[in-house]
């Protein structure tokens, strides 16, 4: 029977050991010291033993300058001035220019008037033209620019004003020129013809106001009011085109409105007396639209509180006369109210309330001749009659 364990037995690994390196290591470090220690030294003596040259002055070579040859400029000599010679009398001066004239030699100049013929000194070509060649540019003549010296309002400086903005409307009263008729003036002229139904000292229709008066005033007089504008200065005769001056007049209806929004314009056209009803009708109506139209269109205002009213010949302000007489007739009316025309105006149904109750009146009675005015007669008082008899308290 075995006593030992297999595990006691086992063989253990040992590495192999190299034995003697580290002595070849250790020369192998002393010689290198040995080695660069000697080089050092070696090294250090050969640079005590090197000889230092002294130092020395840097000396440049000479430069050679060549000169060159140049000419000197010859100034002018100033010349002396010319010694003046004096009078040896200082007497002989004369103080006054004007007192030598006098005695001044006159020199005789002969002016020959009378000559036959005016010589001129003679002129040649020195180089004429060849045969053929293109002459149309020589034979152009030469025209001056034309200037207008008629100028009529020297001075005036031309304004250009800002363009409005669309929808804008800007109108400017301005000052009345010469050649553009005053509505105004037109309608106190006709206010001074004879059977003009107005104060001829004044010159007004009556119930007119000028147009450029009502356009000043507030809501409530224009109510009361109301201005007219000649058919003359609107419209040819016979005519339903507006005149080019027209429209300077318009602009101060479109003020008038633009002023007082939410008013109505009436614009009622009227005519003279001459021709039928059925025509004037029909004038008074283009008229009045052709006024409206252009309000409208160039001057881009509400056309709902714009109201035409064509009246013809029914309400006339001269009863009588030739064209001229009637020229008031001709006309267009503007007022300004707060509500439409009655025949423009819509209708309301109002409901009929019960008749008023009449009030009893006294009827007088007529006296009775034939019988007797009853009297009244006296009741004697009854003594029976009970009276109070007072109860004391």
């Amino acid at each position: 029977m075995e006593r030992e364990y297999p595990w006691e037995t086992a063989s253990t690994y040992s590495p192999p050991r190299r034995e003697g390196l580290g002595w070849y290591v250790l020369v192998a470090v002393i010689l290198a010291l040995i080695i660069h220690v000697a080089a050092l030294v070696r090294a250090g003596n050969t640079f005590y033993e090197s000889e230092i040259s002294e130092a020395t002055d840097w000396v440049s070579q000479p430069v050679r300058l060549s000169m060159a040859e140049t000419e000197l400029e010859e100034i002018a000599e100033v010349p002396p001035e010319e010694a003046l010679e004096r009078p040896i009398d200082d007497s002989e001066l004369v103080d006054d220019p004007e007192a030598a004239i006098a005695e001044l030699q006159e020199i005789d100049i002969d002016i020959n008037t009378n000559v036959d013929e005016v010589s001129f000194p003679e002129m040649r070509i020195e180089k004429p033209i060849l045969a053929g060649a293109n002459i149309g540019d020589l034979l152009k003549p030469t025209v001056g620019k034309q200037e207008d010296t008629d100028i009529p309002d020297p001075g005036k400086i031309r304004i250009d004003f800002q363009e409005a903005r669309k929808g804008q409307i800007i109108v400017d009263e301005g000052t009345q020129l010469a050649d553009v008729l005053d509505p105004d003036k037109v309608v106190q002229d006709l206010g001074k013809l004879k059977g003009g139904n107005g104060n001829d000292a004044a010159g007004e229709i009556k119930g007119y106001t000028g147009l450029y008066a009502y356009a000043n005033m507030s809501p409530g007089e224009l109510q009361q009011n109301k201005a007219t504008i000649g058919s003359d200065l609107l419209f040819e005769f016979n005519s339903t085109t507006l005149k080019d001056d027209a429209r300077i007049t318009l602009l101060t209806v479109a003020q008038l409105i633009d002023r007082n929004p939410g008013m109505f314009c009436w614009v009622e056209g009227h005519t003279d007396t001459f021709g039928g009803e059925e025509f004037n009708f029909q004038l008074s109506l283009k008229r009045g639209q052709a006024v409206k139209g252009w309000l409208v269109k160039s001057l881009r205002l509400d056309p709902k509180f714009i109201v035409v009213r064509a009246l013809g010949k029914s309400e006339p302000v001269v009863t009588q006369g030739n064209q001229i007489a009637q020229a008031a007739n001709r006309r267009v009316d503007i007022k300004m109210r707060k509500i439409p025309p009655n025949n423009t105006a819509e209708r309301v149904l109002v409901k009929p309330g019960k008749p008023p109750q009449e009030i009893p009146r006294g009827v007088p009675v007529e006296d009775d001749e034939g019988g007797e005015i009853p009297r009244a007669i006296l009741v004697p008082d009854d003594e029976n009659v009970p009276k109070a008899i007072p109860v004391g308290e």
